[in-house]
C-alpha cells in the first residue's frame, strides 16, 4: 500500500509505452495521414471521418498544410496561436487517439513490456476493502484514459468484483485530467454524460473532441486545478513521469515550496541541459528535495529506482 501522501503528475511520455504518441509523434502522424503519405485502410478511414466532420474541405486542406509547415513540436502548440483551427485540430487529435484505447491491446502491451502501470498497481496491493485508502492521487496532462482502464481491469479481475464494486472503489483514488479527456471512463460514474467509447464513430469523434483542452484553454482557476492544488499542498512526494517540465504547466500547478514535500521525476529522452533546466524549475532551495532520474531511465526504470511507492 502507498501510505505517504503521493501525487503522480503525468505527461505524454507516461502513456507512450502503451501505444500512445508523444506530442511530436502525434503531429507527424496526423500530417502524414492527411497529406496522403500513409496508404493504409485505417489512414483512409481517418481522412473520411475528418471530411465527414468538417463542412469546409478547404479549411481541412489549409489545416493540414499549415500544420505540416508550422515548425511546431505538437498539435497543441500549433493550435495555441491558430484559434481558427482549434475545432478541427481537436477532431484530428481525438481521431488519432480513440482507436488506441483498445482494452485488450492495453493488457497485452503491459504484459509484453516494462509496464509502470503494472508496477503501480502492485504497489497499491491491499485487501479490496482497503484499496481506496491508498494515499495516492494522479494528475495527468494526457487525454487518454489508459491508466484508468488498466487499473479498472486489473482491480476487477484481481479481486473478482463487479463493475459497480470496482468503479466505486477506484473512484476513491483521484485521477484528474487537467487538459481534459476523451470522454469519461465508466469507473468515474455511470451517471456521468459523455462516457468513453472505444468505437471511433463520427458521433463519438465529435463528442470526445469537445473534451479536449489545449494549453491556453486550460483555466488554472477552474475546479480541476483547485482540486489539484489541494492535493499537492498535502503531498509528501510529488513525482513527474513522462513530463516535459513546461514552465507554464509547472506555474499553473502552484507547487508548494515547503521542506515537507520532495520532488522526483523522470527525464527520459531529455538532453543534459534540458534536465538541468527542469531541476531548476522545481521549487525548493535544498538539492536533496529535488531528485530527477537520468535521461536514459524511462518511467518504469525510474519508479523502480526511487522509493516512493510504499
Amino acid at each position: 500500500m502507498i501510505t505517504n501522501p503521493t501525487v503522480l503528475i503525468l505527461g505524454a511520455g507516461a502513456s507512450q509505452p502503451y501505444g500512445f504518441p508523444t506530442g511530436r509523434e502525434l503531429l507527424l502522424e496526423i500530417c502524414d495521414i492527411l497529406l496522403g503519405r500513409t496508404p493504409t485502410q485505417s489512414a483512409q478511414q481517418f481522412v473520411r471521418d475528418m471530411i465527414a466532420c468538417v463542412d469546409d474541405a478547404g479549411h481541412l486542406e489549409r489545416f493540414r498544410t499549415q500544420l505540416y509547415k508550422s515548425g511546431k513540436s505538437s498539435v497543441d502548440a500549433f493550435l495555441e496561436h491558430r484559434s481558427e483551427f482549434v475545432a478541427i485540430g481537436k477532431l484530428a487529435i481525438a481521431r488519432a487517439l480513440i482507436p488506441r484505447e483498445c482494452p485488450d491491446s492495453l493488457i497485452e502491451t503491459s504484459r509484453d513490456s516494462k509496464s509502470w502501470y503494472e508496477l503501480l498497481f502492485n504497489s497499491l496491493n491491499s485487501k479490496f476493502e482497503d484499496f481506496g485508502n491508498n494515499n495516492l492521487a494522479i494528475l495527468t496532462y494526457n487525454y487518454d484514459r489508459s491508466l484508468e482502464e488498466y487499473l479498472f481491469t486489473s482491480l476487477k479481475n484481481a479481486y473478482d468484483r463487479t463493475d459497480e464494486e470496482t468503479a466505486s472503489t477506484l473512484q476513491q483514488i483521484p485521477i484528474i485530467h487537467l487538459h481534459g479527456q476523451l470522454g469519461y471512463h465508466p469507473s468515474q460514474g455511470n451517471d456521468i454524460p459523455n462516457t468513453k467509447s472505444y468505437s471511433p464513430t463520427i458521433e463519438n469523434l465529435r463528442r470526445h473532441a469537445e473534451g479536449i483542452k489545449i494549453i491556453n484553454e486550460a483555466d488554472p482557476q477552474e475546479q480541476d486545478f483547485a482540486r489539484a492544488h489541494k492535493l499537492l499542498e498535502r503531498a509528501r512526494f510529488v513525482c513527474f513521469l513522462g513530463f516535459g517540465y513546461d514552465p507554464v504547466n509547472l506555474q499553473r500547478l502552484k507547487l508548494p515550496p515547503t521542506s515537507e514535500c520532495r520532488y522526483f521525476g523522470s527525464t527520459y529522452g531529455l538532453g543534459e541541459g534540458q534536465r538541468s533546466t527542469a531541476i531548476n524549475r522545481l521549487p525548493g532551495q535544498r538539492p536533496n528535495l529535488r531528485k530527477l532520474g537520468g535521461t536514459e531511465h524511462d518511467c518504469f526504470d525510474y519508479l523502480r529506482a526511487v522509493s516512493i511507492l510504499d
